[in-house]
């Protein structure tokens, strides 16, 4: 009687192969994943800095209609349209009795959800006047723009957004 052994198994070569694979699949699906995660924070942050210039947009579009109500466009030319950048608080008002000045500090920070002055206040704010020479435009044309330390710490370049009063 003759015993024949036909159970070869795998060599340490085809292990290796699979093994090879798999690293090779599980390195590719993390770094999608990780790729991944990095854009959804990079796009929140983003949605963020857009609210963040379209409640300064608001705000200073109120203290316009209130100048403008008031008499007091001069008042608004003055503190408003001018070179030096500044961000309007949530607060400010052009009242005929009390003249609130925009903050022209450079140190016009907010967090995501709009509060000045809070520990993770991360997303610098400025606006500034674009003196432009057409007549068609009113000279009213404003960039509003914020930066902000991204995810990982790189500085973000900024959102811009230009708004005619």
């Amino acid at each position: 009687m003759k015993i024949t052994n036909d159970n070869r198994g795998e060599t340490i070569i085809e292990v290796l192969i699979a093994i090879a694979v798999i690293a090779l699949t599980l390195g590719t699906s993390f770094a999608l994943a990780n790729r991944s995660l990095r854009l959804g924070i990079e796009s929140r942050e983003r949605g963020e800095a857009l609210q963040i210039i379209e409640s300064q947009i608001e705000s200073l579009k109120y203290v316009y209609a209130i100048a403008r109500e008031n008499g007091l466009e001069a008042q608004f030319d003055i503190l408003y349209r001018t070179n030096t950048p500044f961000c309007v608080r949530a607060i400010e008002t052009v009242d005929p009795s009390v003249h609130h000045r925009p903050v022209t500090s450079p140190d016009c920070t907010v967090n995501s959800l709009g509060a000045s002055g809070q520990p993770d206040s991360r997303y610098r704010i400025s606006i500034q006047y674009v003196a432009d020479t057409s007549p068609a435009l009113n000279n009213s044309v404003h960039e509003f723009s914020v930066r902000w330390d991204r995810f990982g710490g790189a500085v973000d370049e900024p959102t811009r957004i230009y708004y005619r009063l």
